[in-house]
């Protein structure tokens, strides 16, 4: 992430700026939500440039979009998950040999 902020979200932050008449010490913040693979904020304020995290499990509130999506994917993904499985399973094999074969390919 590192990279992404000096090489991408500072230049291009900075351009903004400038692009819309914002003096070039213009104050920046960088808002993200509470990750945990996200790098320490202090890598990432440089000069006028700040890191703001929102508060832990307030995604769903923020982007009430996300839930709606990954809820629909995680029904769909179940559902053919149980399809499968209950396939393998009248078919003869065990649960043990189902769960070996299946793989991220097979739920692709």
């Amino acid at each position: 992430m590192n990279e992404w902020f000096e090489n991408h979200f500072d230049p291009e932050a900075r351009r903004h700026l400038s692009g819309n008449g914002f003096p070039a010490d213009a104050k920046i913040l960088l808002i993200l939500d509470n990750c945990t693979a996200h790098i320490s904020p202090d890598i990432l304020v440089k000069d006028n440039v700040s890191v703001l995290f929102f508060p832990p499990n307030c995604t769903s509130l923020i982007q009430p979009m996300d839930m709606g999506i990954l809820r629909a994917l995680k029904c769909q993904y179940k559902s053919e998950f149980l399809k499968e499985m209950l396939s393998f399973l009248n078919g003869g094999e065990t649960l043990q040999n189902f769960l070996k074969s299946y793989n991220l390919k097979t739920a692709v």
